[in-house]
């Protein structure tokens, strides 16, 4: 089971931990693979013979092999689940101090929030973040002296500015994206019954 998620609409952005949980069952005469909580896992569908898509990647967060004899089937084997978590858990585990900019600059634009206060605080490669130097919108952030987790950070500079953010689902990297760059969608909605 893949799980994916959260709120995504400016000022309410918060995306939920992503969740992988898989059952596996080992007959007696076959060796259960050794998984420990830390490994990277992905999750991988075959779509055709010679294409294989990631569509979930994250870090295994517990393991349970349970052993015993399978109804149906007859056989005694082992029965491995793996539970793993996205990116969002480890924001939500790693401390980050409130941010206090220094007294001459008062103010951080959105993207110097993200790139030069709460990127040391990411794994290597766990986001992609904005430029510095080219501002997408006019609004400036205040210190906080709110202690938190980086999840908290992250989520209070954008909902700050209208900004959203989400982890993608097939390589557990975050994207940021500033109020106004939205994708857009196919939908037109129109009041055609004159109710307005």
């Amino acid at each position: 089971t893949v799980r994916t998620g959260g709120i995504m609409v400016p000022y309410l952005c918060a995306p939920d931990i992503g969740t992988f949980t898989g059952t596996f069952f080992y007959s007696n005469q076959k060796t259960v693979p050794t998984i420990n909580p830390g490994t990277t896992i992905e999750v991988r569908v075959k779509r055709t013979a010679l294409v294989t898509v990631t569509i979930w990647k994250g870090t295994v967060s517990d393991v349970s092999q349970v052993y015993r004899l399978e109804e149906n089937t007859g056989k005694y084997g082992c029965v491995l689940t793996i539970f793993a978590q996205d990116l969002i858990s480890t924001l939500n585990q790693t401390p980050v101090p409130g941010v206090i900019t220094s007294a001459s600059t008062k103010y951080q634009t959105w993207e110097e929030r993200l790139t030069t206060t709460l990127q040391p605080y990411f794994p290597a490669g766990g986001g992609a973040f904005p430029v510095i130097g080219t501002p997408s919108h006019a609004y400036r952030l205040v210190d906080n002296n709110v202690d938190g987790t980086l999840y908290d950070q992250v989520a209070l500079a954008h909902n700050s500015v209208g900004a959203t953010w989400y982890i993608n689902p097939s390589t557990n990297v975050a994207y940021f994206q500033a109020k106004g760059m939205y994708t857009n969608t196919a939908c037109y909605f129109t009041d055609t019954l004159g109710l307005s």
